[in-house]
């Protein structure tokens, strides 16, 4: 099976190139769009929708897809590829896209809110994540599973 279209504007895709054994994670504002476009036609499966399934994040990765590759895959290993957006960048980039007019209205809007209101809430946010990450390892010491966390976001909050 081969998928022939990837992304149309906002629409990319989780890759899952099975002979070669990896899987494209599709992550939202990190700039994979032209990587999708030109590597679709090699792709065995190409996740579309739903959204949830299509930026599906490593954990869920972990849960639903990596199971099913592995049963019927017979061991072969697959690997994983994300591509990762200097932090900063990247909530901005999330802070002007919901920003847009047609976000008017919807509980995720930043209208309300500032640029730097908004990265003092993500670094508590990133920092609760890591706190429930840490527990997790530290409960489940033969964990297959790597949690890595980088905070990179250096503004000044004021808590």
């Amino acid at each position: 099976m081969q998928a022939v279209l990837v992304c149309d504007g906002e629409r990319c895709a989780m890759l899952v190139f099975w002979k070669q054994g990896l899987v494209f994670l599709s992550v939202p504002k990190t700039g994979t769009t032209a990587w999708e476009e030109a590597l679709a036609p090699y792709a065995s499966i190409a996740v579309l929708d739903p959204p949830d399934l299509k930026h599906a994040p490593l954990y869920r990765y972990n849960r639903f897809f990596r199971p099913m590759f592995e049963k019927v895959g017979q061991g072969n290993p697959v690997e994983t590829l994300a591509v990762v957006r200097e932090p900063v960048s990247w909530l901005g980039s999330w802070y002007r896209f919901r920003r847009r007019p047609f976000m008017q209205g919807k509980k995720n809007a930043t209208f309300d809110i500032s640029f730097d209101e908004l990265s003092c809430f993500y670094m508590v946010l990133l920092e609760l994540i890591l706190m429930i990450c840490t527990q997790q390892q530290n409960h489940n010491r033969h964990s297959k599973h790597t949690c890595i966390i980088i905070v990179a976001l250096t503004m000044p909050c004021s808590r």
